[in-house]
């Protein structure tokens, strides 16, 4: 599975570009993986990672780029965003785990801590990279 989604954003879409997004992602999972594969924890992860960019990060026009792939020599999916928007704040991941004590940033991040192994995050020339690796088996 190697699927790469491009999109745009515009402050008067609201979150709209988000749905749309999830649903062309989850078709083309569809077509490479079947409907058996556990679709939901990358969905998950996905919408955390792009309502987040859009309301912290985005400026009032933005493009960016999904991508989506299968690691089978490390067996989990590699979900890639890369976007024109604003450095993220904090620029150091927050550490906290703790459901009745959430960090700063709030519960996206603590999910996303919980369900990847690996979260890579770097602002260069006007550019957010973030990487995150989603275990097969994760619930």
């Amino acid at each position: 599975m190697n699927i790469r989604i491009n999109f745009s954003f515009d402050q008067r879409q609201g979150f709209w570009p988000v749905r749309g997004i999830l649903e062309r992602m989850a078709e083309k999972v569809n077509e490479t993986q079947g409907a058996a594969f556990a679709f939901f924890p990358i969905s998950l992860v996905v919408a955390e990672i792009l309502n987040n960019s859009i309301q912290h990060g985005m400026t009032f026009k933005s493009a960016g780029q999904l991508r989506v792939r299968h690691l089978s020599c490390q067996n989990c999916i590699e979900i890639t965003l890369i976007d024109t928007g604003c450095a993220y704040h904090p620029p150091k991941m927050p550490s906290g785990t703790d459901p009745l004590n959430p960090s700063e940033s709030g519960y996206g991040w603590m999910i996303l801590f919980q369900l990847c192994t690996r979260i890579q995050y770097r602002h260069k020339s006007g550019r957010n990279l973030l990487r995150l690796c989603l275990p097969i088996n994760a619930p």
